[in-house]
């Protein structure tokens, strides 16, 4: 049953169609709005860096929401070795040496940050690659959290474009938070892009969470493909009218000109900056080639380069 925003359970060998004895039942309350938040987070611990701003968001966002927050660092020099020096090798042990000094230091101050805001935590370190670690783990989660994408300076932490790839790979909401600012709050001002596209469609569900308490919601939208032009022109197929249904029309301003497919990203960043948006929410958007092919061009360009966190899904 359904009641008000509650899902109301009855276990199965004690429904009855008799109203009399269903009001018996013993029944299990789950809150719609609770179901709907993330409840474990996971996020990128980087070897070579003490801190950085994408771990306080991860942590902010476990107190928001009441979630475990699973920290995940990767160690993939140890997992080169591998492949030429035994387990036994003094190379490869000294190696180990060092990657456990480290374990140990994150460790800790990941533990204490949980502790001070009394968040459920833990972390973990693998010997592989890190991208591709993320995103296998990120299936067992709600979201994952990443720092923006990194020159070579640091390859042997990050191996891959990280927040590229987990977007690529995981199937999960990503949200990739800049290396340099202070992220105190997100989610009060969303600018959210929309092509129509299935990969906008699942970054506004993994926004969910984030509408209700946003102070100004902002809607920037981009045509359709060509090829959908006849289903485009369906009255239906109104993306502000279905945020309006929820409830969200006191903070929906909705931009008055489309997002043209060229040099998309930027324009989207500017957007966001100019209105002192917190977070944006966008799918694959944009054509390029191989990578960019994969997760759209603005995409690429966005997770590269914006100022500003940004929640997405692939």
């Amino acid at each position: 049953m359904i009641d008000g925003r509650r899902f109301v359970i009855f276990p199965a060998d004690k429904v009855d169609c008799c109203p009399e004895n269903r009001a018996e039942a013993p029944e299990v309350i789950l809150d719609v709005g609770d179901v709907m938040n993330p409840k474990r987070i996971l996020v990128h611990v980087q070897r070579t860096k003490d801190w950085s701003p994408h771990l306080d968001v991860a942590f902010q966002l476990g107190k928001r929401f009441g979630a475990s927050v699973q920290g995940l660092i990767g160690f993939v020099e140890a997992a080169a070795l591998r492949a030429y020096f035994s387990d036994g090798s003094d190379i490869l042990a000294e190696e180990r040496k060092h990657n456990l000094a480290i374990m140990e230091e994150r460790r800790a101050r990941f533990l204490a940050e949980g502790a001070k805001l009394g968040v459920k935590t833990a972390i973990e370190g693998i010997e592989w690659d890190v991208a591709g670690a993320l995103s296998l783990a990120a299936r067992f989660f709600d979201l994952v959290v990443v720092g923006q994408r990194q020159t070579h300076t640091e390859a042997e932490d990050q191996g891959f474009d990280i927040a590229g790839e987990c977007l690529r790979a995981s199937g999960r909401p990503v949200l990739m938070v800049p290396d340099q600012g202070e992220f105190s709050e997100i989610g009060r001002r969303i600018l959210i892009a929309w092509n129509g596209s299935r990969e906008s469609a699942l970054a506004l569900q993994a926004a969910t969470p984030f509408l209700p308490e946003a102070e100004a919601i902002f809607l920037a939208e981009a045509a359709m493909p060509s090829k959908f032009e006849k289903v485009a022109a369906l009255h239906c197929l109104d993306i502000r009218g279905l945020l309006l249904d929820h409830g969200f029309g006191q903070t929906l301003e909705l931009m008055p000109e489309k997002i043209a497919d060229t040099h998309a990203g930027d324009e989207l960043i500017r957007l966001a900056t100019e209105r002192g948006c917190d977070l944006i929410v966008m799918g694959s958007y944009g054509r390029s080639w191989l990578r960019d092919w994969v997760l759209g061009s603005a995409t690429s360009a966005v997770l590269g380069k914006s100022p500003i966190p940004v929640l997405t899904q692939h």
